[in-house]
């Protein structure tokens, strides 16, 4: 899925580099907390469904679509459903699976749901869609900075901590590697090349 970009003045801001992990929990037993996954099907149980559209650009509109895609409309403009889970607290971790990374949506505020065993790193996608009349909205349980125009939208990418604290970096006669022990601290220092 792509949201056309606007190519004059405003663009969209990607910020870091956005990384593709869309988390759908189709059959997945889900715990509570607030935050917001991509719509397919029916929501899990004890979560509520919401949207947000985007009044996506009138002029040079490329929007394209293809893969597995959440529930919504996908055409000149863009209509993407959510499941939210509204009624937990965001510093209980949540027991997800870590084993690959992704990607969660906040929900009410920009703040991650902490998820036990996973490190969160937030993100956002300003979205700069259409400048004259703007139409954008959004209705009942959806992700954080869902706004009146122009979205910003938070999310949360998940790493294992276990993955994250065994990465290690090389550098020309020694090696410099990084131990982060849950990367609740660093620590640099040199060893010879021979000791990885």
């Amino acid at each position: 899925m792509r949201s056309e970009e606007n190519r004059t003045a405003g663009r969209s801001l990607w910020r870091p580099l956005f990384r593709i992990y869309a988390l759908f929990f189709s059959s997945l037993v889900t715990y509570s907390g607030q935050y917001c996954i991509f719509k397919k099907g029916n929501c899990p149980k004890g979560f509520q469904e919401g949207y947000i559209f985007w009044d996506d650009e009138n002029n040079k509109n490329i929007n394209k679509k293809g893969g597995t895609l959440p529930d919504g409309v996908y055409d000149r403009d863009t209509l993407i459903y959510y499941c939210c889970s509204v009624d937990g607290d965001k510093l209980r971790p949540v027991p997800l699976p870590v084993i690959s990374p992704f990607y969660l949506k906040p929900f009410n505020t920009s703040e991650c749901q902490r998820v036990a065993g996973a490190i969160a790193t937030k993100e956002f996608i300003r979205f700069d869609n259409e400048d004259s009349g703007n139409k954008d909205g959004q209705n009942g349980s959806h992700p954080y900075g869902a706004g009146k125009a122009n979205h910003m939208l938070s999310y949360c990418y998940y790493e294992s901590k276990l993955y994250l604290s065994h990465i290690f970096f090389l550098k020309t006669d020694f090696t410099a590697v990084h131990s982060c022990a849950l990367f609740e601290s660093c620590q640099n220092f040199l060893a010879p090349k021979n000791h990885l």
